[in-house]
């Protein structure tokens, strides 16, 4: 089931249609829209609170898709993980949306003192049993979690699918110590949207046999650079640096849609060409397929 809902941010109802799009990971088709009043895009209609909760709970994270979780996910997670060693050698992570727990768990091993929350019962208690860590399930606020208790807090690819992103960043604002450090990635909306535009133009104009599927994600919530910054700003944090995201390597959609050989030269060649037109455009323009965003609570 979809509802309309108001803006997430700003709860404005005025909005303008952005494009027909089929949600990820729920599969269903709604449309992707830009609130008037403050920019955010959103899915509206979206699913239910309790259609996503279904989702998450009970059938994201699938056991027979267990080694591809930890092949596609795990060089990601070295990177950020040195990334912010870069900055705090260890001390105290929240990772919110930690799923089966494997950043986590990379963190211990190297010295870090890791807590995780995740709606998926099915994750939580693989976390749990199988990797010994503390996770909480539900809602971030549902942990109840103390304030000024966190040195860095992490979210990878779960503010865009979090059913109330702007009150999870508040929330993490306050659990964070001051000086701690906020690292999250999300899809890039621009990225997505145009790549979408094209295909949809593409099939319009070729026989119906040879219409292909864009390899295109559309979450709850799709961030631009723009709105990232806003969220990061308003909810409190300084030193906001956002940026382009290197792709994951194996991602099943990708090489579905391309073969791995092709998902190897785009996986190659994509970060780069990113970057190259980011410092072309004086640091103007993100077009990775996912952003990368650090910041810090005063």
């Amino acid at each position: 089931m979809l509802v309309k809902t108001p803006c997430n941010f700003c709860n404005s109802k005025d909005y303008v249609a952005l494009n027909q799009v089929v949600i990820s990971p729920i599969h269903e088709t709604s449309w992707l829209v830009r609130c008037k009043k403050c920019g955010l895009a959103y899915i509206n209609p979206k699913p239910t609170l309790e259609r996503e909760r279904r989702l998450y709970d009970l059938e994201y994270f699938k056991p027979e898709e267990e080694a591809l979780w930890r092949e596609y996910r795990y060089p990601l997670f070295e990177k950020m993980l040195s990334r912010i060693e870069s900055t705090i050698p260890d001390g105290s992570l929240l990772d919110v949306g930690c799923g089966k727990g494997y950043f986590l768990d990379l963190a211990r091993k190297r010295g870090w003192q890791g807590v995780g929350t995740d709606v998926s019962s099915t994750a939580v208690q693989f976390a749990r049993d199988t990797l010994r860590l503390e996770v909480h399930r539900g809602e971030l606020r549902d942990a109840k979690l103390p304030e000024n208790s966190f040195g860095v807090a992490t979210s990878w690819n779960v503010l865009d699918q979090a059913y109330d992103p702007w009150g999870d960043l508040r929330e993490v604002f306050r659990v964070l110590k001051k000086g701690g450090l906020i690292a999250l990635r999300v899809s890039n909306l621009h990225f997505h949207l145009y790549l979408q535009r094209l295909f949809d133009l593409t099939n319009s104009i070729i026989p119906e046999g040879l219409r292909v599927t864009a390899p295109t994600v559309f979450h709850v919530y799709m961030f631009s650079p723009g709105t990232l910054r806003m969220f990061l700003k308003e909810a409190g944090f300084v030193d906001i640096r956002v940026e382009n995201s290197t792709l994951d390597p194996n991602v099943p959609a990708l090489i579905n849609f391309a073969g791995k050989s092709a998902e190897v030269l785009l996986r190659n060649t994509a970060y780069p060409l990113a970057q190259a037109v980011y410092y072309l455009s004086i640091g103007n323009l993100l077009i990775s397929p996912s952003l990368l965003a650090f910041a810090r609570k005063p």
